[in-house]
C-alpha cells in the first residue's frame, strides 16, 4: 500500500508541474501578443501623427503665401514688379509699413547639426526651412522639414505654389504608411507629403 500512495503522489505532482508550465506558457504568449499589438498600434498612431503634421505644415505655408501673395502690387507704382521668382525664391512687393514693403519666401538647408539628429535619413537626401523675411527684419523660420518648394507662373496675374514636405521621423515598420497619404520612400520610411494651390493676384490685370 505505501508504494502504492507514493505512485499517486509522485504522478499527481507530476502532472501539476506540467500543468503549470502549460499556464505559464499560455500567459506567455498572451502577454506577447498583447504587448506586439500594443507596438503596433503606438507606431501606426505616431505614424499617422507625423504624416498629420507634415499636412499641416504643409497647409499652412500655403495659406501663408496666398495670402501675401494675393495683394503684391497693392498700391505700388507700375514701373515696380509686383513680384519676382528666381528659382525657390519668391519676392512680393505692396504697400504696408513702407511705400513699398519686400516680402521674400526662401528655402535655408539644414545645418550639419540639424541633420545629425536625423541619423536614419539617406546621406543624399537635403532638408529644408522654408523662411519668411519682411523688409530688413530677421527672417523667420516659417516651416521646417521641406524637400523642396516650386512657385511657376501660369499667367501675368496668377502663379502656382508646389510644396513637400517630409516627415520628422520615419515609419521603421514601413507598413502603416499609405499612397494616398504621400509619397513613400521605403527604403529609410520616411513620407513626402505634396501640396499646391494656385494663386490669382488681385491688383494685376491679365
Amino acid at each position: 500500500m505505501n508504494c502504492i500512495k507514493k505512485f499517486h503522489l509522485s504522478t499527481q505532482c507530476g502532472f501539476t508541474i506540467i500543468e503549470v508550465l502549460i499556464a505559464a506558457l499560455i500567459t506567455s504568449i498572451i502577454a506577447a501578443s498583447t504587448f506586439t499589438f500594443y507596438i503596433r498600434l503606438h507606431n501606426q498612431s505616431e505614424n499617422q501623427y507625423e504624416i498629420s503634421e507634415a499636412q499641416n505644415f504643409a497647409r499652412a505655408s500655403l495659406y501663408d503665401i496666398n495670402k501675401e501673395l494675393r495683394m503684391a502690387g497693392y498700391k505700388i507704382p507700375d514701373t515696380h514688379d509686383p513680384f519676382t521668382i528666381s528659382g525657390d525664391t519668391l519676392t512680393l512687393y505692396k504697400q504696408g509699413i513702407q511705400p513699398i514693403d519686400t516680402i521674400m519666401y526662401y528655402l535655408e538647408e539644414f545645418s550639419d547639426n540639424e541633420y545629425d539628429d536625423m541619423s536614419d535619413l539617406p546621406s543624399n537626401k537635403k532638408l529644408y526651412k522654408l523662411m519668411k523675411k519682411e523688409n530688413s527684419a530677421d527672417a523667420q523660420i516659417f516651416a521646417d522639414y521641406l524637400s523642396g518648394i516650386q512657385f511657376t507662373q501660369l499667367t501675368g496675374s496668377s502663379i502656382n505654389i508646389s510644396l513637400d514636405v517630409q516627415t520628422s521621423l520615419p515609419d521603421h515598420s514601413r507598413e502603416y504608411a499609405h499612397s494616398e497619404d504621400g509619397q513613400i520612400d521605403f527604403r529609410s520610411g520616411y513620407t513626402t507629403v505634396t501640396l499646391a494651390q494656385r494663386v490669382k493676384i488681385r491688383n494685376i490685370d491679365s
